[in-house]
């Protein structure tokens, strides 16, 4: 017996969800279907969008089914959120375009690639409902990188602007010693690398290169933003996911 149910811009209500039971009847699959029914009222859901910020203003629920559920509930603003369906596809462009060796101010909406990021959007909620604060991780980060993001003073959650600037503050943080000792020969020489790209294509190179290594240039050519998902294993948690990127593209 499978039962599955996802939830779009608006939470449906128990009775007209969708689940598949067997047409046989028996006592042992009444009891089942008693069972998945009492399960499916019982558990939460994602609270329903708000009109003005579905899909166009834009906030995107996440999936879940009842075998997998979701410790993390909220739903992520459609220009910070990860789509999995279409992650692997050869022309995949995220909602935001973001090379991370350049400042969040750099940061456009794939709508619109020739504009940076509008005010109205930075200052919406980066979930909904909104949250006073959440972690940020990464599988490209070493374990003990991550990131917490805290709502700014007058505000009744995190933003997109305060998601973008606690990326951009973590990976403008110079790597130390003890992290350099860590990392193999073969890796030192990537970020190395990458450093000296990234210093010769800055408008000045030589602070650049005072600065020192950052931990920016420690995920190599990986610094193209493709979205937040919602982790499976810790609460007030979402997922990093990061992607090569070139000439405005996002490429495998």
């Amino acid at each position: 017996m499978g039962l599955t149910f996802n939830f779009f811009h608006s939470a449906p209500s128990p009775s007209k969800a969708v689940y598949k039971l067997t047409t046989n009847k028996t006592p042992y699959r009444d009891a089942l279907e008693r069972k998945a029914v009492n399960a499916l009222h019982s558990r939460p859901v994602v609270p329903a969008i708000p009109p003005h910020l579905s899909q166009a203003g834009g906030l995107r629920p996440h999936r879940w089914t009842a075998k997998r559920e979701l410790i993390t509930t909220a739903a992520t603003h459609h220009l910070l959120a990860f789509n999995c369906a279409m992650f692997n596809h050869c022309e995949f462009l995220p909602p935001l375009i973001w090379d991370t060796r350049r400042s969040w101010r750099t940061a456009r909406a794939a709508s619109s690639p020739n504009h940076y990021l509008h005010p109205h959007y930075l200052s919406q909620y980066a979930t909904n409902p909104p949250t006073p604060y959440f972690r940020i991780t990464c599988g490209t980060f070493p374990r003990d990188w991550f990131i917490d993001v805290k709502m700014s003073r007058n505000s009744h959650g995190v933003t997109v602007v305060d998601v973008l600037r606690a990326i951009d503050e973590l990976l403008r943080v110079r790597i130390t010693p003890r992290e350099w000792d860590k990392a193999t020969e073969k890796h030192r020489k990537g970020v190395l690398k990458e450093h000296n790209r990234r210093c010769k294509s800055s408008r000045d190179p030589e602070y650049e290169r005072r600065g020192g290594v950052r931990r920016v240039d420690w995920l190599g050519d990986r610094t193209g933003f493709v979205g937040l998902s919602p982790s499976y294993e810790a609460s007030h948690t979402w997922n990093l996911t990061m992607k090569k990127y070139t000439h405005h593209t996002y490429l495998h």
